[in-house]
């Protein structure tokens, strides 16, 4: 699982073996995945990408995407 912090993994959802579309269905509720003790939350807290930001930076990672692909 690709996650924008550090951590170590303490419970996931086993629900989700059995229905994984409850993941689109009810991502809050029925359909998380998993949750994650931070190692490092203070510093990499303000390293997240937020606001007006976030449309460009995602722009950027689907063109590298793109680029990898090719």
């Amino acid at each position: 699982v690709i996650a924008p912090v550090s951590g170590k993994i303490i419970r996931r959802n086993e629900a989700i073996l059995k229905d994984p579309l409850q993941v689109n269905a009810s991502p809050y509720v029925e359909g998380w995945l998993a949750t994650l003790l931070p190692s490092n939350w203070e510093k990499e807290a303000a390293e997240l990408i937020s606001g007006d930001d976030i449309d460009p930076w995602a722009a950027s990672e689907a063109e590298k995407q793109r680029a990898e692909e090719s």
